[in-house]
């Protein structure tokens, strides 16, 4: 009983904590409007209906997989919800046992880059419990990407994750709009002026253009780590929609 409590707190605690607005760089398409700073009203949201039921079934994916990393998953890749993202591969800026370690425990080693690939989460690396990676794409001139790093830090400082949901950052361009250049000093820089300890992927080439066009910087997305297909994407600082979209994703029992 006071496990299925502790569940059932975590999962609308998710929510609390990621409320914020959906904003952008720039408009583009529409995806970003001008309500910065208001707080989603969780208690209107369809999910809650449910929770009650759903929460059972999440409950039960808490304890680690007995499934093991294997290969990454064949293509054909795309960028699109629902395929399979190519396995990037960039050095990055994080703590050394950043895949095994909760949250609110890892010290990012700003000593070196490591090498990482989205492999890395594939099956749920961290000790088998994740689910779940957020990625946000992020430019050093980006006011809306240094306010939602900053949140989502302050957030598990707080609160704490549910440590089926990892998350990380990818950078490809400094302060200089337009640079098209991001080196490990910025990279540092970005780390220690934020405060972050997730990972801190270096994006040299902007490989992450494929998904996206720059001027809608932050991109976020989800990416089901059984699969590795895209289950999530939006452009623009979308906490709260980002917050909904784990929401589902882990009372849906995947």
């Amino acid at each position: 009983m006071r496990r299925f409590f502790t569940q059932f707190l975590m999962v609308n605690v998710i929510l609390v904590g990621l409320g914020a607005a959906l904003v952008g760089c720039s408009s583009e398409d529409g995806a970003h409007s001008s309500d910065l700073g208001t707080a989603a009203d969780f208690g209107s949201d369809q999910g809650i209906a449910t929770i009650d039921s759903a929460v059972a079934v999440a409950d039960s994916a808490v304890e680690p997989d007995s499934f093991q990393q294997g290969a990454y998953p064949a293509g054909p890749y795309g960028t699109s919800v629902g395929q399979v993202i190519f396995n990037h591969s960039f050095d990055a800026f994080l703590d050394p046992d950043n895949f095994c370690k909760k949250h609110s425990a890892k010290v990012m080693d700003l000593s070196k880059t490591q090498k990482i690939s989205l492999n890395d989460w594939y099956y749920g690396r961290g000790c088998g419990k994740q689910k779940l990676l957020w990625i946000s794409v992020v430019a050093g001139w980006c006011t809306y990407c240094i306010q939602e790093a900053r949140e989502v830090m302050s957030w598990i400082r707080q609160n704490g994750l549910d440590e089926r949901v990892a998350v990380a950052e990818i950078i490809y361009e400094n302060g200089q709009r337009g640079s098209r250049f991001i080196d490990e000093a910025f990279a540092k820089t970005w780390i220690n002026g934020n405060q972050t300890t997730f990972p801190l992927m270096i994006d040299r080439s902007f490989e992450m253009s494929k998904y996206f066009t720059a001027s809608a910087t932050p991109l976020n997305m989800l990416i089901d780590l059984s699969t590795m297909q895209i289950y999530y994407k939006q452009t623009g600082k979308s906490i709260t929609a980002v917050g909904g979209q784990i929401k589902s994703y882990l009372l849906s029992g995947k």
